[in-house]
């Protein structure tokens, strides 16, 4: 996790702080470029995605959602 804190830090989408009340503990904060490039992967994402969910079929959507809820359960065991 270190090695990817620094790589965040270093691109400059990360900052490093320290709690105020545990000065151990060491607070991130995403900064604003963290916060674009995290908006942007975003918007990409969804441009390639939604046109490809529009062309389903209603039957393959539901199975979709289907699955979703079961990847879910795994991810959270």
């Amino acid at each position: 996790m270190n090695r990817t804190v620094n790589a965040l830090v270093e691109l400059g989408f990360v900052e490093r702080g320290t709690d105020a009340d545990d000065k151990r503990k060491v607070v991130l904060r995403t900064t604003r470029d963290g916060a674009s490039f995290v908006l942007e992967t975003r918007r990409r994402r969804d441009q390639w995605l939604v046109p490809r969910l529009a062309r389903l079929s209603a039957d393959e959507r539901r199975t979709l959602a289907e699955a979703t809820v079961i990847l879910r359960e795994l991810a959270r065991s």
